[in-house]
């Protein structure tokens, strides 16, 4: 049996309210991404705070 906290329970009603929809991270991303000038060998650090969506698009953008 698999042992849950509470974070675990609330997660994906976490992502639901956030204001970040997926058309707002993608245009924070192509901004972050070229204020850098990144290329395929850049790092990015998120430092993680909730469920680790936001990041999600930062790495297709980084990726292109």
């Amino acid at each position: 049996m698999a042992k849950f906290n509470y974070y675990d329970r609330i997660a994906q009603n976490y992502d639901q309210m956030l204001w970040l929809t997926e058309s707002v991270t993608t245009e924070i991303a192509d901004f972050m991404v070229n204020l850098v000038e990144s290329n395929p060998d850049t790092s990015f650090l998120e430092v993680g705070v909730g469920t680790g969506v936001n990041v999600l698009p930062l790495s297709s953008v980084a990726m292109r």
